[in-house]
């Protein structure tokens, strides 16, 4: 049986002292049937970034296929923010769309598409 990492867990790793582990939730996953048109509206995916002190939030989605658990890139996509803010473009080599770093707290809706929609 595996166990998940707790918050102040050494790191096995061969470092003199171990590293202690703290736990972070950025990142979230949702399984997306084949469903092309399929939408994603969480706010728990926009957070304030834990490790840089300033007042940016950023936000990145990552696309995974269910089967596989490897990226999908190449998949064009357009994101909408609750205030007008449009991102889009195709996922890269590891599934993951741009970074949109914005100064205060927005809301994102996501659209995934097999085909580019003009």
């Amino acid at each position: 049986m595996a166990w998940s990492a707790l918050n102040d867990d050494l790191c096995l790793c061969k470092c003199t002292p171990p590293p202690k582990l703290v736990n972070s939730q950025t990142s979230f996953k949702e399984v997306i049937e084949n469903n092309s048109n399929r939408t994603i509206n969480n706010e728990a995916l926009i957070q304030k970034d834990n490790f840089i002190i300033d007042d940016n939030y950023q936000l990145q989605f990552q696309c995974i296929d269910s089967v596989s658990g490897s990226p999908i890139f190449g998949i064009y996509y357009i994101a909408v923010s609750n205030t007008g803010t449009i991102l889009k473009g195709l996922t890269d080599k590891c599934g993951l769309t741009e970074v949109l770093t914005k100064d205060k707290e927005e809301t994102f809706e996501i659209h995934f598409f097999e085909e580019v929609i003009l």
